[in-house]
């Protein structure tokens, strides 16, 4: 990298070169880029840099983009929400046709935008974050009203019924998430068609039958 202009403490417009491989699948990029360096560091972690196109300080501040940096990954969770709570890990695709697909998809994305939409309703009824009520036990007390109690009563009576079911789902609230909390790298055992054998070598030779075997 180049440093064409600093901006702050750990905040700095940079030139790099673009890998050749990029430039021979888009033959219209150029050799090189300005691109805005945000360097910072988490207590507890080594220093991250990160590069972005959004070139505008004034705008995207270096610590708002580091911050959105780390919210980008909330997707992660939505994808767990979807996949696990939602399909309940029976995320195939039953329809046959690509146009049927894509209805099944959109359906699943929709219904799950409209679990999420009632959760920012309630969260903003209790004056808190939306991201702090439990998206598992939400989905499960919709289910529970639209199999069971969406049915019992008249229509006349649904307005009611939702007032009791957001008053329910306030109750959901999660604790705040701890600020210092961190998990420690461990390497992991490189994947392998063969069973791991747990316990030792057998001896091999004549020596073996001197003592036997546990």
């Amino acid at each position: 990298m180049r440093r064409i202009a600093e901006l702050g403490e750990g905040d700095s417009i940079v030139e790099v070169t673009l890998p050749a491989d990029a430039r021979r699948e888009d033959f219209s990029m150029p050799k090189t880029m300005q691109v805005h360096a945000v360097k910072y560091r988490v207590n507890g972690h080594e220093p991250q840099l990160l590069l972005t196109s959004m070139l505008d300080h004034e705008c995207y501040q270096a610590i708002d983009v580091a911050q959105l940096y780390h919210e980008r990954w909330e997707i992660e969770l939505s994808y767990d929400e979807i996949k696990t709570h939602m399909l309940e890990r029976e995320e195939a695709l039953r329809r046959k046709t690509p146009k049927a697909i894509s209805q099944e998809i959109w359906g699943l994305l929709i219904a799950y935008n409209l679990v999420r939409y009632r959760m920012i309703e309630v969260a903003s009824d209790i004056g808190g974050p939306h991201n702090r009520i439990s998206f598992r036990n939400t989905i499960h007390l919709l289910r529970i009203f639209c199999l069971v109690r969406a049915w019992e009563d008249a229509v006349s009576k649904l307005p009611a019924r939702l007032s009791g079911l957001d008053e329910m789902l306030s109750l959901l609230l999660l604790p705040m998430r701890r600020a210092d909390r961190s998990y420690p790298r461990h390497v992991k055992i490189r994947m392998s068609s063969y069973k791991r054998n747990p316990g030792r070598p057998r001896a091999t030779g004549s020596k073996s039958l001197k003592k036997p075997l546990k």
